[in-house]
């Protein structure tokens, strides 16, 4: 359903980890760290893990701080139509709600877990939380209209 990466290293943010939903081998050979901060990064509608605002975000957490930066990619789903990605975003807030619940056995701490989503992303942030039953300390979410559905509309 979502792929998670890692990009962890400030001198190097481009540079990404996949860690694997209840693989615990796969954050212990990464270089995720679980006494750090951890940024969820979600993508909206039609993108995915490269989109240019992901990138942005990435290079900007990373600079400002030394933090664990986590890009839920889910565009499998997210490339599909508009509704059809609409009625997937509860789902994919589960699965992500999850795999942050299956960290804090690892280590990680809901105090120091911050979700960030763009678009669509917003909502799958926001499922997320209802799924940690608000225990996640900071979601943020940007929204913008979808222009691709409003401009192609008859009216």
């Amino acid at each position: 359903m979502s792929q998670f990466l890692c990009n962890q290293k400030r001198e190097n943010p481009d540079t990404e980890e996949i860690l694997v939903y209840n693989d615990k081998k796969s954050v212990n050979i990464s270089k995720f760290r679980a006494a750090k901060t951890t940024v969820f990064i979600i993508h909206g509608w039609t993108a995915d893990r490269n989109s240019a605002v992901n990138t942005i975000l990435i290079k900007a957490f990373l600079q400002e701080s030394d933090v664990n930066v986590i890009v839920v990619d889910w565009y499998t789903i997210a490339r599909e139509s508009y509704l059809t990605a609409v009625a997937a975003l509860p789902a994919v807030g589960r699965h992500l709600g999850n795999f942050i619940k299956w960290m804090t056995t690892l280590g990680v701490t809901y105090d120091k877990v911050h979700v960030v989503g763009h678009s669509l992303g917003a909502h799958v942030a926001g499922n997320a939380g209802k799924e940690t039953e608000g225990k996640i300390k900071r979601i943020t979410g940007g929204y913008h209209v979808a222009r691709q559905l409003t401009e192609n509309m008859l009216i």
